[in-house]
């Protein structure tokens, strides 16, 4: 795509039009409202007051406005009065429904802006009294190096916000003036400094943090005013650091970013040459950041089908970087994450092999169309690697990225077969033998994600806010607690400790990250009490007996789509495990995180915006 050639609409001289139009749009309106039809005037407390007639359209308006309220109270009448089980159920139909606040065209940004303050104030946890840094009161130039350093020595390669010869200008403007310092100018070395600090905890205090993210988001409308593509940038860190903070106002930040995205977009043809390729890789940061957390959090994103199209086109660099492949490459897992999202879990369980096997071969294309230098058998490959190392670690991360898409994608099958035999029954639209093929595929992305993740050194040394660590840690513990399970209720012990020492790397991550991360810690409790429990099954002589129950679990055979009876002899199991399968199952259909209602066994989802854990 190439960039927008300059044009006179954007110069000054071009105002006085806009000007006139604005001049001729609130006459026009100042006309409407003296026309405005009104009914004889009656007297109200001795006054004549004029009672003005609805027009058609404010009649439909009113319609409309009733018709959601009675809806409304429906919902209320359910939740409060109706049973437990419709309570979950309307629940959980209003959290598949639940847009994102990105969803949709271009919103006015009075509108955005308010959504976003309002959702800060949701954040309970973090709405203490912060100091506010000011023109005359500077954090320490010593700290926002520190900061700033952090911020390019662990996120740069990934997610582009600033070039550090931008960063050195903004720097050099605050601490090195020539004139008065602007809160924009200041807005922008803390939003970018509050990333930083979360990377380098050993040289910021927790206040300091907040000091720095509360100052960004107090001049964030300077930052806008100042600059659209100013403010894109100060958004994009607001929202990276709430993600790492799980504040709920991360997606309502992503939200801002991604409308005043669109009203650029929309008024291309004006936008200076020199700042379409920056332009771009913000906005493909954005629509990443989108993918990623709905993927996280399990709600549909807000993407529109124009703007992938747009981001996913390639970017021509005027000196082509190692770090725009990187973001190419981690964009497109995220977008093929998000589809997944849309199809494996906002449908039901009716043709789960069809789409499952869609989705696998859009992943096998990825990872085919990648350059050889990048794929993970090089990358593996200490010695002699074609890249520096943050690039090499930048890569490992997006393929941990994709082992988590496939763990996303296939462990939906792997509840809903367990489901089957636990119903004694096959009417899925695969063969068992199908199943087991990719059963045994998703374990295998478990593994080598715990593989890499130790190769990345996060088993030992790990940054203890990192969401991408957090989050894979805990899907490929599920799966591979899944597959423990499943090894000993079969009585088949081979692998059975290696695989416990896996899901014990896991643990020690989120342990480790839990002392600092409230959700690391939440996670924590959902696989750790499921790991002891198999921990001590393993440890137990292997009993082997037939129970009442066992034909439940039957090991069904070979059935084709369609096929609903389940033939074959019956599975030898230890009818002991029985309640630690249904754990892993439960586990493992668990992929957002969920906590657990204290009145129920089952995991159940939150609010419809964000998981309970989140909010």
């Amino acid at each position: 795509m190439a960039p927008p050639s300059p044009s006179p609409a954007s110069t000054g001289d071009q105002e006085a039009p806009a000007t006139q139009a604005g001049a001729d749009i609130a006459a026009a309106e100042r006309n409407a409202m003296a026309n405005c039809p009104y009914a004889r005037p009656v007297l109200v407390d001795g006054l004549h007051v004029p009672i003005r007639r609805l027009t058609v359209g404010e009649k439909n308006e009113t319609d409309a406005l009733q018709e959601k309220v009675k809806t409304l109270e429906s919902i209320i009448t359910v939740l409060s009065l109706g049973s437990e089980t419709d309570a979950r159920e309307m629940l959980k139909t209003m959290r598949d429904k639940a847009p994102s606040p990105a969803t949709g065209s271009t919103l006015p940004l009075d509108e955005v802006l308010g959504e976003w303050h309002r959702s800060r104030e949701k954040d309970v946890e973090y709405n203490a009294e912060t100091a506010i840094y000011t023109p005359t009161d500077l954090p320490s130039e010593r700290s926002v190096h520190y900061g700033v350093n952090a911020y390019f020595r662990c996120s740069y390669t990934l997610f582009h916000i600033y070039e550090k010869n931008e960063m050195t200008d903004i720097m050099n403007r605050v601490y090195r003036p020539r004139g008065p310092i602007d809160k924009a100018t200041l807005c922008e070395l803390c939003a970018l400094t509050a990333i930083g600090s979360h990377y380098d905890a050993d040289n910021f205090d927790v206040d300091v943090m907040e000091s720095l993210y509360s100052t960004a988001a107090l001049y964030l409308s300077d930052c806008i005013e100042a600059h659209f593509l100013r403010g894109m940038r100060v958004i994009l860190c607001l929202s990276m650091y709430s993600f790492m903070t799980k504040r709920i106002s991360a997606r309502h930040s992503l939200a801002m970013g991604l409308s005043i995205a669109r009203q650029a977009r929309s008024n291309v043809e004006q936008m200076p040459p020199e700042l379409w390729v920056p332009f771009r890789k913000v906005y493909r940061s954005f629509v990443f950041m989108e993918c990623w957390l709905s993927s996280s959090l399990g709600y549909q994103p807000g993407i529109l089908p124009e703007e992938i199209d747009f981001t996913t086109t390639p970017i021509e660099e005027p000196q082509p970087t190692t770090e725009n492949d990187i973001q190419r490459q981690l964009s497109a897992v995220g977008l093929l994450m998000a589809n997944i999202l849309k199809d494996i879990y906002g449908s039901n369980r009716a043709g789960i092999f069809e789409l499952v096997q869609r989705h696998m071969d859009n992943l096998q294309e990825w990872e085919t169309s990648l350059p050889p230098e990048m794929k993970l058998v090089e990358l593996k490959q200490e010695q002699g690697n074609v890249f520096n190392e943050p690039h090499r670690r930048s890569l490992i991360l997006v393929h941990v990225m994709f082992l988590g898409a496939r763990m996303l994608l296939q462990r939906k099958l792997l509840v809903t077969m367990a489901q089957e035999r636990m119903n004694r029954r096959w009417t899925l639209d695969g063969s068992y033998e199908e199943g087991r093929a990719i059963e045994r595929c998703c374990v295998a992305a478990a593994e080598e994600c715990v593989t890499l993740l130790d190769v990345l050194g996060y088993t030992r040394h790990m940054f203890r806010r990192c969401w991408l660590c957090i989050g894979h840690a805990f899907s490929a513990c599920s799966v591979i607690l899944f597959d423990v399970a499943q090894r000993l209720l079969y009585s088949q012990r081979a692998g059975v400790m290696e695989q416990l020492a896996r899901s014990q790397e896991c643990i020690n991550m989120l342990d480790g990250c839990g002392e600092a991360d409230r959700v690391a810690k939440a996670m924590l409790q959902i696989v750790l009490p499921l790991h002891q429990q198999l921990q001590n099954l393993a440890s137990d002589q292997p009993t082997t007996q037939r129970s009442g129950i066992h034909n439940l679990l039957e090991d069904p055979l070979s059935g084709g789509a369609g096929d609903a009876r389940l033939v074959g002899g019956e599975a030898q199991i230890r009818s002991a495990v029985i309640p630690a399968m249904q754990t892993a199952i439960e586990v493992l259909g668990n992929p957002f995180g969920h906590l657990r209602r204290n009145n129920i066994d089952s995991f159940a989802t939150g609010d419809p915006s964000v998981p309970s854990w989140w909010n």
